[in-house]
């Protein structure tokens, strides 16, 4: 083992340089092997970590087991309350859009409550975490208007016959 020779070939391998000289060597193995070596707790002057007995490394793997799991219903429930966001979102843009319409048709009271009820329906159930589609939302919306156009016609046959009426 030519490491603790000196200049001269002369073993100079003592006890007390034991540590110094297994670390170098287990150093230059590392790197001829390409492999990375820990920390060196003791060129820092740190206290190396302790042994874990049997029982506490199963509690530090439970809390360790728990904390991703923690992280895991976060970023689900995270991903929840976006979708949930943009479905409320939609249900905005619906109401306003149907408000609109009500407004275009001369509603009265009895009509906006009647949608704000439907509206107050679907935002609950948002809420409630029910499973509710882009497509139902939108198919809503068709049915809300279509109902709409159906009384506006009716309403305009009334007027018609009630101008018939008159004459």
């Amino acid at each position: 083992m030519n490491f603790t020779l000196d200049k001269q070939g002369i073993n100079r391998y003592k006890s007390k340089d034991r540590y110094k000289i297994h670390k170098e060597l287990q150093t230059l193995v590392a790197n001829e092997l390409e492999m990375e070596r820990d920390k060196d707790y003791a060129s820092f002057k740190e206290r190396a970590p302790q042994h874990l007995n049997r029982q506490e490394y199963a509690k530090n793997k439970a809390i360790a087991e728990r904390k991703v799991l923690k992280e895991q219903y976060q970023i689900q429930e995270h991903r929840f309350l976006k979708a949930e966001l943009a479905k409320l979102k939609d249900i905005n843009e619906i109401n306003k859009e149907l408000r609109e319409q009500l407004k275009q048709n001369g509603a009265n009271r009895a009509d906006y409550a009647k949608l704000e009820q439907e509206v107050n329906y679907y935002r609950q159930k948002i809420r409630d975490r029910e499973l509710i589609t882009k497509d139902e939302l939108d198919k809503f919306k068709l049915d809300y208007l279509n109902k709409l156009d159906e009384n506006m016609v009716k309403i305009i046959k009334l007027e018609n016959e009630d101008k018939t009426i008159k004459e």
